[in-house]
């Protein structure tokens, strides 16, 4: 065979190996990487969940995609690119019509390649950038709901309930003299002006908040989704009905005006919880009794067993 010839294929074969061997060199390394797991620790008992705990496994998960999504989007078109060279060269068209179709063709399938890991990679950025923005949201709000603990209030965050067979969390939950407060929390980013704002000004009319963009009621049906929840479990478990149960959507960053006075939900933004919380009447029913078995109904669903 003639040399050239011979060097034709070599050269896009070599790369296409060559980039394939170093695919999975990376991935190699990437499976390595993940022994060295930041959540092992010595051996303690099982302990309260912290805010935003199972947010934070989320983005653990999402963390441990990244590489695979930017080697995609670094590989895949280098990868077919190889191919359609492989090809072109296999075929050798002697034509400039036949040169131009494989030409073509190449370049097409080289774009498809691009555009599609990139598209999953701005998914993944999407579903990355939510995540972390709403773990900032549920710590922000915890440090609202500490001073409570010393007017007699139990307070858990991130509580799983089941449903369905499907898992849930409830952000925030305080047991205490007025209640149980069921704490939903909805972080929204600003935009334009309002970016650099430490509180903007959102609407609540009792139906909707009316941010600057748009109406949005997905927040508040949530409220109330946790609010049932946990008062169906409560009452099953801890066999008490008839305790008084306060929803709350909580908006960090955004200063809520309500229209008039809509008692539930509650909408407010964290700083308005505490005196939200004390306001409320305390209840006959609500003894130190009765707190206990609610608060240690809780408790069993917002353990961490490390």
């Amino acid at each position: 065979m003639n040399p050239s010839v011979l060097l034709s294929y070599w050269i896009p074969g070599f790369l296409l190996i060559s980039g394939l061997i170093a695919l999975g060199g990376l991935l190699l390394a990437i499976a390595l990487s993940k022994q060295a797991n930041p959540d092992q620790v010595p051996a303690m008992q099982p302990h309260l969940r912290p805010p935003g705990e199972s947010i934070r496994h989320e983005i653990r998960r999402l963390e441990d995609q990244r590489m695979g999504h930017i080697l995609s989007v670094l590989f895949t078109p280098v990868v077919f690119g190889g191919l359609v060279i492989a090809v072109g060269q296999f075929l050798q068209p002697d034509t400039l019509p036949d040169l131009a179709w494989i030409g073509g063709l190449g370049l097409l399938v080289v774009i498809i390649a691009t555009f599609l890991p990139l598209r999953r990679f701005g998914k993944w950025a999407q579903a990355y950038g939510q995540a972390q923005l709403d773990f900032y949201g549920e710590r922000y709000v915890s440090q609202f709901l500490f001073p409570l603990v010393g007017a007699g209030y139990c307070l858990f965050h991130d509580v799983e309930l089941g449903s369905n067979g499907k898992r849930s969390h409830v952000d925030h939950i305080l047991v205490g003299p007025a209640g149980v407060f069921v704490i939903e929390t909805r972080t929204r980013r600003k935009r334009g002006r309002q970016a650099k704002a430490l509180e903007a000004d959102v609407t609540y009319d009792g139906k909707g908040i009316h941010f600057p963009w748009g109406e949005d009621r997905e927040g508040i049906d949530q409220a109330w989704a946790n609010a049932r929840k946990v008062k169906s479990l409560l009452e099953d478990t801890a066999n008490i009905a008839g305790f008084p149960l306060y929803p709350i959507l909580a908006l960090p960053g955004w200063s809520v005006d309500a229209t008039r006075e809509f008692k539930k939900p509650a909408v407010i933004s964290p700083q308005q919880i505490r005196d939200y919380v004390l306001a409320q009447p305390r209840e006959r029913l609500m003894n130190t009794e009765t707190i206990r078995k609610l608060a240690l109904q809780v408790e069993k669903r917002n353990t961490v067993s490390p």
